[in-house]
């Protein structure tokens, strides 16, 4: 019940601020409680969509120029890196980690959690990378081993949004580079593997992308879902 206490604190003592509903403290009378199956609900459904559509969201490619470190110097060279448009996939796998609180007061209730995914893999079928006289080209991944993400969604009388989105543990991935082999490439496939790594070239990419999933389909499905429900206060 640890996570319902500490919701319940938020809501007494601070405010949100991402888009208005509040922007000052308050102090407000709140009653919380563990609504579990109600999210798992949501995510099934939310999941089903997605999975249906058959579209997984095609990620724009970039151009980088990757420094790189050596026993944690950095040398005055660094990996130029072109990377061509992606895939990510599989988001329509979103589960629920640990409880989930429903909050209320008068004013708005929030829901709050942990949600998490066991895996992402994001592909992009070509990149082209050159450090001094090292050169490749092919196929690049990168798999996110684990994703977790705590967020907090606000209903009010007339909005009802996600609020708060923190991806937490984005460290815990692996590249992968499909090239002809050939020493070159192998040399130059450890230094990159490190640099991107490092550098956390990707990661921004998994946290865009997976904020967009929850606030487009998962938030949304429980907006929609709270929409001819009485504020919580009121169901007792």
């Amino acid at each position: 019940m640890s996570l319902i206490r500490a919701i319940c604190f938020v809501l007494c003592f601070g405010g949100f601020s991402r888009s208005g509903i509040f922007s000052a403290n308050y102090v407000l009378s709140t009653e919380c409680t563990a609504v579990n199956d109600d999210v798992d609900k949501v995510l099934n459904a939310s999941n089903e969509h997605m999975k249906t559509r058959g579209w997984q969201p095609c990620i724009e490619g970039f151009k980088e120029d990757v420094p790189v470190s050596i026993l944690g110097f950095t040398i005055p060279a660094s990996v130029s890196l072109s990377v061509y448009s992606g895939s990510l996939k599989s988001l329509e796998k979103l589960t629920r980690a640990g409880d989930a609180a429903e909050c209320s007061s008068s004013i708005f209730d929030t829901l709050g959690g942990t949600l998490t995914y066991d895996s992402l893999e994001l592909s992009y079928e070509y990149f082209k990378a050159s450090f001094l006289s090292l050169e490749m080209e092919g196929k690049l991944s990168f798999v996110q081993a684990r994703a977790d993400a705590d967020f907090v969604i606000a209903t009010g009388n007339e909005d009802c949004s996600l609020q708060s989105f923190k991806v937490r543990n984005l460290n815990m991935g692996s590249y992968k580079f499909t090239v002809e082999p050939t020493w070159q490439t192998w040399l130059l496939e450890i230094v990159l593997n490190h640099a991107m790594i490092d550098q956390g070239t990707t990661l921004n990419v998994f946290e865009k992308q997976y904020q967009w999933y929850v606030e487009n389909f998962f938030s949304q499905y429980w907006c929609d879902s709270q929409s001819t429900k009485l504020p919580l206060y009121l169901r007792r």
